[in-house]
C-alpha cells in the first residue's frame, strides 16, 4: 500500500490493489470563470470491521449513521510520511461490498463553509440604524472610518434643490464598505484572506449600495393619541375655544394637562390630523373658523391678539378657513418635538378679529390624531439575504482579476492578481521532469474572439459599461459572455447634482402624471451598485454656505460643511479589464496549450505550488500548470500547461496612463525615498506630487514641488500624520497605487 488515509481521525483499511489517483487544480486559466478544487478518483475501501466502525456503521441494516451526509475530515499520506492532503474532505458512498470514497482538497473547504450562506448570515446588526438627518450627517465625518456611509448621488428620487446646496436624505441610501464585508467573512468563518490588492486604493475605496429605495410610509407612522369626541372650552371673552377630549381611542401619551395639552412620550417627528364640522358665528352671522396648533403653552394665559396674529400656522393653508357647517380635514406639517413637549389646539375666527362663538351644540364634531413619524429603519442583514457569500467573493475575484490559492496547512487563502501570477511569480525549472509533449493546441479553453464582462442594467438592452477581452483568432466563436455580474450599472445619462456631473444609481422609478403636480416615486428593490466616494466641502463644490440637509418626511433640517460624493472611477468593465486583465492578453492572443507527460515524484506533488511559473527548456517557454491529472506514485503523470509570454505583455488599451509606486525606503526619521515608474511620457513638465493618508481613503497633498524625475524622489514627512503614501501627476487624474510607510 503506497498511501495512508485517515478519515475523522481513524486510519482506513485500504486494499493493496487500491489506486488513489490525485488530480490537482486551482483555476484553469483557459476557462477563466472556473474556480476548481483538487480531488482524487473514486476508490474503494473494503468493509472491514475497522472501516465499518469508522463509517459509523453506515450501510448496516437499521443504521442511522450521519457519515454520508457530513463533512468528513481526511488526511492522505505517502507510505514514507509525505502529506498529500491536509484537512481535506472525504465523501463516502456505499457500493455493496465496499465503500466508495473520493477525497477533495483546496478551495472546496471555503466553498463548503459558505455553502448556502448569504451576506445576511454575517450578522450585520452593527450597521443597523435609523435614517434621519443627524445619522446621515454623522457618516460624513472624514476623520472616522465608517463601515457604511451615505454617499450623495442621484438615486432617481426627489433630490431636493441641489443647485442651491440642498440635499434631501429621503431619497438617499447608505452604502456598505466592501473591505468591512470582506473582513466579516473572514471573522465569521475563521479564514484569512491575503493579497496585496486588498491594500490598494481601488479596494479600500470600494462600496456597495443598499439594494432598495426606502422612505417613510404609513408603516412608519404610529398613532400616539386619538379622540373622536370633544367639548369646546370657552376662553377669553367668548372669542376663542380650546378643545378638551372626552374620549381617548388611543392614548400612548406621556401625559396630558387638563385633557387639553397633550404631552409626547419621546423626542421625534410628529404631526396632527384633524377633521370634523364646526358651526361658528359672530353675532348673528355665520363665521368660518381658523384652527391653530400650539406647542408648549400649557399654563400660559391665552391672548387673542398673540395667538391669532403672531402664532405660527402649523396646519396646511386651508385650516385658515374652516367653512361653518361644512366638513373639513386638515393635516399639520411635521414638527420636531422633545420628550414631554405638549401640543394643543385653539379655535377662533378665521378673520383674525372679532368674537367667535360655536353653536348647534352636539352637531359640532372634531376628531384628532396625534401621529409620530418614525425614520426608516436600515437593516442591511434583512436586505442582503439574496446575495450569497459565494457570489460576493466571485464578484471581488472578477473585479480584480484574482486567482485564489489555499495554503496547504492553514485556513489562509492567498489572492493573486494576474500581474502577480503571470509576470511576478517565482520561477521553477521543471526541465528535468519533462518526458514528452503529447499535444499542442492553439485554441485555448472556451474563449471567443470577444469575451464580455457584463453588468446588470435597468434597461436590459444596454451594454455601455461592459467590456471585453479581445482575442485575435478568427477560428474562435464570435462572442461569449465570460462574466455576468449581479451588480447594476449606473444609468447612461448623467445629471447635475450639487454643481457637478453625477451618475444616476436608479433605486426609485419616477412616475410623472399629467393630473399631479409632483412625480410619484416608486422604490425599486434588489439593485446592487458598486461605487467609490470622495469627500468634498461646500467650498470645493462652489457654494457660498454650508449644505442644507433636509428630510421632508421627518420635517428635519441641518447644515453640513462636508459631504461624500459618488465616483464611478475605474468601475466600468472596460476599466477593470484594462487595470487587471492586461497580463492575460499575451497568453490568449498567442495561445499555446500543451498536454505533456512528466516524471513527477511524491515531493513534487506534496510541494507543488500553482502560484509559480514553470520553465521547460525542451519547450523553450514558461508555463502555468493548469492541471495535474491523476497522479499515481511511481507512474508518469499527464500535465496541462499554458504558455506564458513572460516579461512581454501586450497592452489591451495602448493609451492608458498609469503610475506605479514600487517601493518606500526608510532613510531617516520621517525621510523616505520613493521609487515609481510611468508607462507614458508627459507632453509637458508634470508635478510628481506626494499625497498622504491615514486610512487610504482621504488624501492630503503635501509636496507640490516640480520634478522631471519620473523614477524616484525623496520626501520629508516631518510633523505629519500618515499611514499610506501615493504619488500623482499634476492633472490629478493619473494616480499610483498606495503603499504603507
Amino acid at each position: 500500500m503506497s498511501v495512508i488515509l485517515y478519515i475523522n481521525g481513524n486510519i482506513v483499511d485500504l486494499d493493496d490493489k487500491a489506486v488513489i489517483a490525485q488530480t490537482k487544480q486551482v483555476n484553469d486559466i483557459n476557462t477563466l470563470q472556473d474556480r476548481q478544487a483538487s480531488y482524487t478518483n473514486k476508490f474503494k475501501a473494503p468493509k472491514t470491521a475497522k472501516n465499518i466502525k469508522t463509517m459509523g456503521f453506515a450501510s448496516l441494516t437499521g443504521n442511522l449513521s450521519n457519515i454520508p451526509y457530513q463533512k468528513n475530515e481526511c488526511y492522505l499520506y505517502s507510505d514514507t510520511g509525505e502529506c498529500f492532503i491536509y484537512k481535506g474532505w472525504a465523501i463516502i458512498k456505499d457500493a455493496g461490498n465496499s465503500y466508495d470514497i473520493a477525497l477533495y482538497d483546496g478551495i472546496i473547504d471555503l466553498y463548503k463553509l459558505i455553502e448556502n450562506k448569504s451576506l445576511a448570515d454575517l450578522d450585520l446588526t452593527e450597521l443597523d440604524h435609523d435614517k434621519n438627518v443627524a445619522n446621515v450627517i454623522a457618516t460624513w465625518d472624514f476623520s472616522t472610518i465608517y463601515n457604511y456611509r451615505y454617499i450623495t448621488a442621484d438615486f432617481n428620487g426627489n433630490t431636493g434643490d441641489t443647485t442651491n446646496g440642498e440635499i434631501n436624505i429621503d431619497y438617499l441610501v447608505p452604502s456598505v464598505w466592501i473591505p468591512y464585508l470582506w473582513q466579516k467573512i473572514q471573522d465569521v468563518f475563521g479564514v484569512t484572506f491575503e493579497g496585496t490588492v486588498f491594500q490598494t486604493q481601488n479596494f479600500r475605496n470600494f462600496w456597495m449600495t443598499y439594494p432598495k429605495g426606502l422612505q417613510s410610509g404609513e408603516e412608519d407612522q404610529t398613532i400616539i393619541f386619538k379622540s373622536d369626541d370633544f367639548a369646546p372650552i370657552v376662553t377669553t371673552g367668548n372669542s376663542l375655544y380650546q378643545p378638551t377630549y372626552n374620549t381617548t381611542l388611543v392614548n400612548d401619551l406621556a401625559g396630558s394637562i387638563d385633557n387639553i395639552y397633550l404631552q409626547v412620550p419621546t423626542t421625534g417627528s410628529y404631526f396632527m390630523k384633524i377633521k370634523g364640522t364646526l358651526f361658528g358665528k359672530r353675532g348673528q352671522l355665520e363665521a368660518n373658523a381658523k384652527i391653530k396648533l400650539r406647542i408648549n403653552l400649557a399654563g400660559e394665559q391665552i391672548s387673542y391678539v398673540y395667538d391669532f396674529l403672531n402664532s405660527p400656522q402649523y396646519f396646511e393653508e386651508g385650516a385658515n378657513d374652516a367653512v361653518s357647517g361644512e366638513e373639513f380635514e386638515f393635516t399639520s406639517q411635521i414638527l420636531q418635538l422633545q420628550e414631554f413637549d405638549d401640543v394643543s389646539l385653539l379655535i377662533g375666527n378665521s378673520e383674525d378679529y372679532g368674537a367667535y362663538q360655536l353653536f348647534a351644540g352636539d352637531a359640532n364634531e372634531l376628531d384628532i390624531e396625534l401621529i409620530r413619524v418614525d425614520p426608516p429603519s436600515i437593516e442591511f442583514g434583512d436586505e442582503l439575504t439574496d446575495f450569497s457569500i459565494r457570489d460576493f467573493i466571485t464578484e471581488i475575484i472578477y473585479r480584480f482579476g484574482l486567482t485564489m490559492f489555499k495554503e496547504p496547512y492553514s485556513s489562509t487563502y492567498t489572492f493573486l492578481t494576474l500581474e502577480e501570477q503571470l509576470q511576478n511569480a517565482e520561477l521553477v525549472d521543471w526541465s528535468d521532469k519533462f518526458s514528452s509533449k503529447d499535444s499542442e493546441n492553439y485554441i485555448v479553453g472556451t474563449y471567443a474572439q470577444q469575451n464580455y464582462f457584463r453588468h446588470n442594467y435597468n434597461d436590459k438592452e444596454s451594454d455601455y459599461n461592459d467590456g471585453f477581452i479581445g482575442i485575435d483568432n478568427v477560428n474562435l466563436q464570435d462572442t461569449k459572455d465570460l462574466v455576468k455580474s449581479k451588480i447594476y450599472s449606473p444609468e447612461k445619462i448623467q445629471v447635475q447634482y450639487l454643481n457637478r456631473t453625477s451618475n444616476v444609481y436608479k433605486l426609485w422609478d419616477k412616475e410623472i402624471k399629467e393630473d399631479e403636480a409632483e412625480p410619484n416615486y416608486k422604490p425599486l428593490d434588489k439593485r446592487y451598485y458598486f461605487v467609490r466616494a470622495e469627500i468634498k466641502s461646500f467650498v470645493d463644490m462652489g457654494f457660498g454656505s454650508p449644505f442644507t440637509v433636509i428630510s421632508n418626511e421627518l420635517g428635519q433640517s441641518q447644515n453640513a460643511g462636508f459631504v461624500w460624493v459618488e465616483n464611478f472611477s475605474r468601475l466600468s468593465y472596460s476599466n477593470v479589464i484594462q487595470d487587471y486583465y492586461t497580463p492575460i492578453a499575451g497568453i490568449l492572443n498567442k495561445s499555446i496549450a500543451i498536454k505533456a507527460t512528466m516524471q513527477l515524484n511524491k515531493l513534487d506533488i506534496v510541494n507543488f505550488d500553482f502560484k509559480k511559473l514553470y520553465y521547460i527548456d525542451q519547450l523553450s517557454n514558461y508555463f502555468i500548470v493548469n492541471k495535474i491529472n491523476n497522479y499515481i506514485p511511481g507512474k508518469l503523470t499527464k500535465v496541462d500547461l499554458t504558455r506564458v509570454i513572460y516579461g512581454g505583455v501586450e497592452e489591451l488599451i495602448s493609451d492608458f496612463k498609469s503610475i506605479v509606486l514600487k517601493t518606500v525606503e526608510y532613510l531617516s526619521p520621517d525621510m523616505y525615498k520613493l521609487t515609481y515608474s510611468l508607462n507614458y511620457v508627459p507632453e509637458v513638465l508634470v508635478f510628481i506630487r506626494l499625497e498622504i493618508s491615514l486610512d487610504g481613503l482621504e488624501w492630503l497633498d503635501v509636496d507640490g514641488s516640480a520634478t522631471n524625475n519620473y523614477e524616484e524622489n525623496t520626501v520629508d514627512l516631518t510633523g505629519l500624520s500618515y499611514h499610506y503614501v501615493r504619488v500623482t501627476d499634476n492633472t490629478n487624474e493619473v494616480q499610483s497605487n498606495f503603499l504603507p510607510v
